[in-house]
């Protein structure tokens, strides 16, 4: 889960890998894939192939990778890509046997119903958590907050990447908070210093254009935000604000 680039580094890093199987950035490799063939080939420092694969996102496709080794275990031929997969495909039977069991254990999750959401144009999803502002990140900072100021907190982050899902339109269940949230993150109430909170800002902004899983989602604080100027020095103005949201 490092990422392309980083596992390519890594592929040309380290002897005795013959294959990286890659995730985060979502990379389709491929034809007519500017990011690169599938298998991006690299060499280890002892000159060897490295094969790096990733397959996209959310199962839209299937890796397949074929390889070929000499004796000594070196890969010497290959061949794959990836395929499309779609609904009417058919599921492998010990899949469908786990899927029965794991829908089974989230049926009692999805009746059970926490409360309710307008119809709204306020963006959300995990796409739109890690461009700005979203309607889950503030759900989720709010509560937090709401939570933690009986024991002296005064705002709250929370990281775009941890939130997975939109909530949906409607009546929301203990399912669908499982979905927005299905890490089952721990919330800590400590004591920051305004270098940290203004680092850890910094932090959340500084892959390019200013977006991306690091960007958090906050409460009870406001900031300003110029992208392009160099990372680590992008945030323009903190401000910690109180329910009514004016400055303090």
């Amino acid at each position: 889960h490092l990422g392309l680039p980083a596992d390519r580094e890594l592929a040309r890093s380290v002897n005795g890998v013959d294959v990286i199987v890659g995730g985060h950035t979502h990379s389709y490799l491929g034809p007519d894939s500017e990011e690169g063939p599938y298998p991006v080939v690299e060499r280890s420092p002892s000159g060897q192939p490295v094969l790096v694969v990733t397959a996209k996102r959310a199962t839209q496709y299937l890796g397949e990778l074929k390889i070929n080794f000499d004796a000594e275990g070196i890969p010497v031929s290959w061949s794959g890509g990836l395929r499309e997969l779609a609904k009417e495909d058919p599921t492998t039977p010990a899949i469908s046997v786990l899927l029965e069991k794991y829908t089974a254990t989230l049926a009692s999750f999805r009746s059970e119903v926490v409360g309710s959401r307008p119809a709204s144009d306020i963006p959300d999803g995990m796409d739109a958590c890690r461009k700005g502002d979203c309607l889950g990140g503030m759900v989720t900072t709010d509560a937090m907050l709401s939570f933690a100021r009986p024991y002296g907190a005064v705002i709250a982050f929370c990281n775009g990447g941890a939130i997975r899902a939109a909530l949906p339109e409607g009546l929301i269940t203990q399912g669908d908070l499982l979905t927005v949230h299905p890490f089952g993150n721990m919330m800590v109430i400590r004591e920051y210093s305004g270098k940290q909170i203004w680092e850890a800002l910094e932090h959340g902004v500084a892959a390019e254009g200013g977006v991306g899983s690091h960007l958090l989602q906050v409460a009870g604080l406001r900031y300003t935000v110029d992208a392009k100027r160099p990372a680590g020095s992008r945030i323009l103005r903190v401000d910690v604000v109180d329910e009514k949201g004016k400055a303090s």
